[in-house]
């Protein structure tokens, strides 16, 4: 009996700590998008010599908010060709620059 209590435990244990480490991963995840949508963002608006003033602060403030309307699934997907970014994300960045001013 005390080593079927024992190792239940030990699975309880064992079972939170992978659903900490999923959440984790999830969380890297979406730093790690928001991150490279800040840089294409950046990247894109620097080639407008009259909107390089406000390129990073708009860029951080879209990425920010399109990683928020983004699902789990759209987070971890990875474009076909290249290092950029998905139509879905590229589409939530341009959606959310808009109310970034």
């Amino acid at each position: 009996m005390r080593l079927s209590l024992l190792a239940l435990g030990g699975a309880a244990v064992v079972g939170l700590a992978l659903i900490g480490a999923q959440d984790e991963a999830r969380a890297a995840g979406r730093e790690d998008l928001r991150v490279k949508m800040v840089d294409e963002c950046v990247f894109d608006l620097w080639k407008r010599p009259d909107q390089r003033e406000s390129a990073a602060t708009r860029c951080k403030c879209a990425a920010s908010s399109a990683v928020k309307t983004l699902s789990a699934a759209d987070i971890a997907d990875e474009p076909f060709f290249g290092d950029g970014l998905t139509s879905t994300q590229s589409d939530a960045l341009k959606a959310s620059l808009q109310s970034c001013k």
